[in-house]
């Protein structure tokens, strides 16, 4: 407990000390060291405890800062009163400074009206009231600070590029429903060399490397690029070159560029890369560049390595395999619409050209930022207008409070109007007041701001689009501060046009605590409604939110995921050259891990759910061949061990699972998915079916007639999610890695185990390490993290939304209460009156109450109705729940009434207890 008051007495001086500087130079070089004496003093006299030494503290702030800022105004006002008065500044030559123009002098006086002492000082006499509404205001402010930071930086900035309006992707489109997918490297080829309205074309594709050679292998991340890809972002390496053409041709010289983190922690910073070589997946790449610093290639972020895409049409996978990422820029006074048209020409030409390969097969050019937000945008916008209605629930309490605080010295305005005070100099006093609060409202608000965007970046969704970029930006300083001013002139406005029509006479005549704004009560009333009704779409919002994520949790993603772990491993082709030497790998792998005490099974494949990385093939049932390509249907293919059913717990629900003995030698075999099954074979006879993983032979080139094996199907299992819970399973094919044709190296290896994170881990690593030192391990996760990852978003959406829906509850309760609080105040010798007169306590307790409770019930209506036409927009958010969900209306109109109710008991207890004589006396 000693400690904690010390700690707090410690933090609290440094605040104390910040405070001072408010205090004017002079001041504050004279008596700053006997000021911060004198509150030691007065700290060390407090033997009470954290809260007390809080409280003491937070008085000693108040007083500093208020009267600092009380001094400051009235040097300021002097000097700005004597510019006003002479035309010039108040110098220490005599005022012989430069004359003012008239329009200089005209903005002095707004803003010596503005900046108004005595504002300053009734606000100082009113630390309770000035905190509240402050803290309100930041609140709000800071929410939609935070907000606006994550829609500018997504949404409204330009790409970190050069004329990044002008970068676009180009995509392939499939079949009549033009459903885009990446490109192959056949076409980007043909695509580059073809003449479209794009002033230049890049592609690049994800490619992990082994990095060896140094002081210990490790695993990376990095891209196969085109040539000209940094000229077409727009920049150039930090250090030497760029690719050329010729290095992406078959037999050139293995070059690579690193990033300038990796350049500088890695290789030294050393500026002559001459002789300087890479190890990448066992070969010896020469580096012949450094990327400049930060950079991030559009959809795949910063990455350490790039090395030249392989333009080489013997590869079987050049036409084939659509996994290529292409970018064009825009030639000069091109529209998108055009360059679209021509390079659509050109995928018609390669239609008629290549038909084995691109029947079917169009183009579309898609704006780079469009691209990289898409699926967010919606999302956020709506997240954005959510917390607007937060903020502007919290002008409207704010301006409640200033309404009531009027109210109560309606007779100081009218002895100030009696002695001459012009009616516009009130409204400028009230003004005053309400801009001071609005300005220290926005400067909290700017510092909630900065810890809610710190708060986004770190714990924000990993999906979210160009989160590293996130930051409070010149724009939403501007965003901020015109935020606070607007909310100044809206809640300090209905409280001054209403201080404007004070009746001297009546207003001094009335007893002194008997505030006679009486129609103000309504305004408040209006205001009342208001808040709940937007508490009530906030809270429908929520309460939608959270169904939908209740709905998503309880969707079987088709594995078990408790006590799995899993870590990523590439194995490099230089050494690992063919299938049985991977087969030999990953064989005594399982036998070490399958050995090792505490991990129950193991088991390794090229895909894992919600990882990005899988495999997708083309379908061709043995009776069923497509007639043309477009038709051929495209399927996910998981190559993976006899184990990696049993560890993940995906069930077989018919005929047996892969087995051991299925390799190179025996009947090549496949296992099938229950979509498959009803996509496919509508769910008939699935056993004993053949599939291959290609086009029809009659597609082919007749070089690849005859190169791809049939599959018997020999068993059923489980679908899987692996893309998203919310996402529909697509079919899947599963075959044993002992019959891959394709030569797999890339592998997810899993195990079942009740070991910790740091045990699985480690006997992971050590068991790839026993049989290869030199291969790393990229990452060891638990796939409950995976998991958790997956449903990140919509748990971020739920936890924003519900906080505002629970802030703007509670903002709408202390509206209620403020409410009736002021109607009892202003009524207390009538409720006297009716006590006098016979009225029982259940009478007046009902009677106030029903004022609050009525004022909640419209705003319920109103929120209700404005929900069930607003909620539509939400659609593409919700899973499992519509729109109009009569349970989740029904839960927050009982919520919100449960909350009226209680915001309405306690003024009306307290109206109900008064004393009959004690309220007619008062004064």
């Amino acid at each position: 407990m000693a400690d904690s008051a010390r700690r707090t007495s410690r933090v609290g001086e440094r605040l104390f000390r910040l405070a001072l500087l408010v205090l004017p130079v002079t001041f504050r070089t004279s008596y700053a060291d006997e000021i911060l004496s004198y509150h030691r003093a007065r700290m060390n006299d407090t033997a009470g405890s954290s809260c007390d030494r809080l409280v003491v503290w937070g008085g000693a702030l108040w007083d500093v800062v208020a009267n600092g800022l009380l001094e400051r105004a009235s040097v300021v006002k002097r000097a700005t009163s004597s510019v006003i008065r002479t035309g010039t500044p108040n110098t220490s030559q005599g005022g012989n400074g430069p004359r003012m123009s008239r329009r200089d002098r005209i903005r002095s006086l707004l803003f010596l009206r503005l900046f108004d002492t005595t504002a300053i000082r009734r606000l100082k006499n009113s630390p309770r009231f000035t905190t509240v509404t402050v803290l309100t205001l930041g609140l709000g402010i800071g929410a939609n600070t935070a907000l606006f930071s994550v829609v500018h930086s997504v949404l409204l900035n330009p790409l970190p590029y050069t004329d990044s309006e002008q970068l676009v992707f180009a995509w392939e489109t499939r079949g009549e429903s033009n459903r885009r997918q990446a490109v192959s490297l056949g076409n980007f080829q043909e695509w580059r060399n073809a003449s479209t309205g794009l002033q230049s074309i890049a592609a690049a594709r994800y490619r992990p490397y082994n990095v060896t050679g140094l002081d210990r292998p490790f695993r990376i991340n990095g891209l196969e690029a085109s040539a000209g890809l940094l000229a077409l972002l727009g920049t150039r390496p930090h250090h030497g070159r760029e690719f050329s053409t010729d290095e992406e041709q078959p037999g050139a010289r293995p070059v690579c560029l690193v990033s300038n983190s990796f350049w500088l922690e890695r290789l030294g910073g050393k500026t002559d890369l001459t002789d300087t070589h890479l190890l990448l997946n066992g070969v010896s790449h020469a580096v012949v560049g450094v990327l400049p610093p930060g950079l991030r290639i559009p959809g795949f972020g910063v990455q350490h390595i790039l090395t030249p895409v392989p333009l080489d049409p013997s590869q079987p996978g050049f036409w084939s395999n659509h996994n290529t990422t292409v970018y064009g820029r825009l030639g000069t006074n091109i529209q998108i619409e055009q360059a679209g048209e021509a390079l659509s020409l050109v995928a018609s030409r390669l239609e008629e050209t290549v038909p084995e390969w691109n029947e079917g097969i169009g183009s579309v050019l898609i704006p780079a930022r469009e691209q990289l937000v898409r699926g967010a945008s919606r999302t956020l916008w709506i997240l954005f207008g959510t917390v607007g209605f937060v903020l502007l629930i919290a002008c409207v309490n704010v301006a409640n409070l200033l309404l009531a605080r009027a109210a109560s010295a309606e007779r100081e305005i009218a002895v100030r109007v009696a002695l001459g005070a012009f009616r516009t100099r009130i409204v400028t006093l009230v003004l005053s007041e309400a801009l001071l609060l609005s300005v220290a409202g926005g400067l909290l608000g700017l510092g909630i701001g900065y810890w809610g965007v710190e708060a986004i970046r770190m714990w924000g969704p990993a999906n979210l689009p160009r989160l590293s970029e996130i930051e409070i930006s010149v724009p939403v300083l501007s965003f901020t501060m015109a935020c606070a001013a607007l909310t100044g002139i809206l809640f300090g406005l209905v409280p001054a046009l209403r201080s404007m029509r004070v009746d001297i006479q009546s207003t001094l005549n009335k007893s002194g605590r008997s505030p006679g704004l009486g129609a103000s009560h309504r305004v408040q009333r209006v205001f009342v409604v208001a808040e709940v009704a937007i508490a009530v779409v906030l809270l429908t919002c929520s309460g939608l939110l959270v169904k939908s994520f209740i709905n998503l949790m309880k969707v079987d993603p088709g594995f078990s995921s408790d006590g799995r772990y899993a870590m990523q491993l590439s194995l490099p082709s230089s050494r690992y050259t063919d299938g049985p030497m991977v087969s030999m790998f990953l064989n005594e792998l399982h036998q070490r891990l399958d050995g090792t005490p505490g991990i129950e099974t193991s088991g390794s494949s090229v895909g894992l759910p919600f990882q990005s990385l899988m495999w997708r093939k083309y379908l061709t049932l043995e009776h069923q061949p497509a007639l043309t390509l477009s038709e051929i249907p495209i399927v996910d293919l998981s190559i993976s061990t006899a184990g990696y059913l049993r560890t993940m717990g995906i069930p077989v629900l018919e005929g047996r699972a892969l087995l051991e003995s299925d390799n190179a030698e025996s009947p090549f075999v496949a296992l099938v998915s229950e979509t498959f099954v009803r996509t496919h074979l509508n769910n008939g006879e699935v056993i004993g079916k053949r599939l291959r993983l290609a086009a029809p032979d009659h597609l082919l080139p007749p070089e690849h007639v005859g190169l791809n094996p049939w599959y018997t199907i020999v068993g059923v299992v489980g679908d899987v999610r692996r893309w998203s819970l919310s996402a529909d399973p697509l079919p899947e094919v599963y075959i044993t890695q002992q019959q891959d044709q394709d030569n797999a190296h890339g592998f997810f290896v899993v195990v079942h185990t009740q070991l910790s994170n740091e045990g699985a881990g480690d006997v992971m690593r050590q068991a790839v390490w026993d049989i290869d030192p030199e291969l790393p391990v990229t990452w060891v996760q638990p796939i409950d993290a995976m998991f958790s990852n997956a449903v990140a978003q919509p748990r971020f959406n739920v936890t924003l939304v519900s906080a505002f829906g629970l802030s703007a509850l509670l903002l709408a309760l202390i509206g209620i209460y403020g409410l009736l609080a002021n109607i009892v105040g202003a009524r207390t010798q009538e409720i006297g009156v009716r006590i006098a007169l016979g009225a029982r306590p259940g009478q007046i307790l009902r009677h106030v109450a029903g004022q609050g409770i009525a004022a909640a019930g419209t705003g319920i209506a109103i929120g209700i109705a404005v929900s069930a036409a607003g909620t539509r927009v939400m659609d593409t958010l919700l899973f499992g729940v519509q729109p109009i969900d009569l349970p989740t209306f029904v839960a927050v109109t009982a919520a919100v009434l449960c909350v009226a109710v209680v915001a309405a008991s306690l003024p009306s207890w307290r109206a109900a207890r008064l004393n009959a004589i004690e309220a007619l006396g008062a004064e």
